[in-house]
């Protein structure tokens, strides 16, 4: 489709898949608008896992690290209804060609990707906190670093 152009556009030629489906024009722009609704939802719900995550620097990404702070929920919540309504608003659609079409059963990719972020992030603190690297990274003589409460945090 790519090396032929002209596809994906409301005047474009029919196309036939290789298994003998045949798309029309309106077809072609319809699948066009739900990808980019799906790439925008995606990266809004990344992005809220990944808020999360980041969090987790120095304490796991669950307990009352994650929800000591209730401007992170104002900001995912006002996020949320943002990208929602990106997608699923008839006039907004216009703007930003995205398909109010879009199964909500495309939500558990980005959901599926933001749990293994959350996941990551705790096996790397889980991992950091039982290799204690200060045993093995001895000071630098001459180097005079001011110790933080980070730094006295692993001896």
């Amino acid at each position: 489709m790519q090396i032929e152009g002209g596809y994906f556009t409301t005047n474009s030629p029919p196309y036939v898949t290789s298994k003998g489906v045949t798309l029309s024009a309106d077809d072609q722009v319809e699948a066009l608008a739900q990808g980019q609704s799906i790439v925008y939802l995606a990266i809004m719900i990344q992005q809220m896992f990944n808020l999360f995550a980041v969090k987790a620097r120095f304490h796991l990404p669950f307990g009352k690290y994650m929800i000591s702070n209730l401007r992170n929920f104002a900001g995912v919540a006002g996020g949320a209804l943002l990208a929602m309504g990106i997608v699923y608003i008839p006039p907004v659609n216009v703007a930003f060609q995205t398909s109010y079409k879009l199964s909500p059963l495309f939500w558990l990719i980005p959901f599926g990707m933001g749990c293994i972020i959350i996941l990551y992030s705790s096996i790397r603190l889980v991992i950091l906190r039982r290799s204690r690297p200060a045993k093995w990274s001895p000071a630098i003589s001459g180097l005079e670093m001011i110790p933080t409460i980070y730094s006295d945090r692993f001896k």
